[in-house]
């Protein structure tokens, strides 16, 4: 039997530094996209760019006015943003962020995922019990219950 451990290739920088805990507001979701580092409270998501502010550097990124629990990048660099006001946002790496999609009314989405392959969005609505999936254009596809 063989065993295989890590390598160099997945071992953490030596400079990898970053305590989100310092913020002054708590945050409520993260995730970390190619090229961009991105964050949420109850009221904004923020995006910063992802090697500068891992190795430690100020967060000093741009801030969208609306706040999220759910977030996923996808295979190009964007992230899905399922907030808090009930839409579905792409956050684009250059910095602009679009509604792909109003989500249902009273919506409580708390998990986001992205199929790369079949370029499909997943959203969990804990308030309907459903997961919606929708094209990444924003077309729902199909409701699973």
């Amino acid at each position: 039997m063989q065993v295989f451990g890590p390598t160099a290739t997945y071992a953490a920088p030596s400079r990898l530094i970053r305590t989100l805990s310092s913020l002054s507001t708590p945050q409520v979701t993260v995730t970390l996209s190619a090229g961009a580092f991105v964050y949420s409270t109850l009221n904004q998501t923020f995006l910063e760019p992802a090697s500068s502010t891992l190795l430690g550097n100020p967060l000093n990124g741009g801030a969208f006015g609306f706040g999220a629990f759910a977030l996923a990048p996808d295979n190009k660099g964007n992230v899905y943003v399922a907030a808090l006001d009930g839409n579905l946002y792409i956050v684009k790496p250059g910095g602009t962020a679009t509604v792909v999609v109003a989500l249902p009314a009273g919506a409580d989405c708390w998990g986001v995922a992205v199929d790369n392959a079949r370029a499909r969005v997943y959203v969990a609505d804990r308030a309907h019990n459903q997961i919606l999936a929708y094209s990444t254009k924003g077309v729902l596809l199909h409701t699973i219950t």
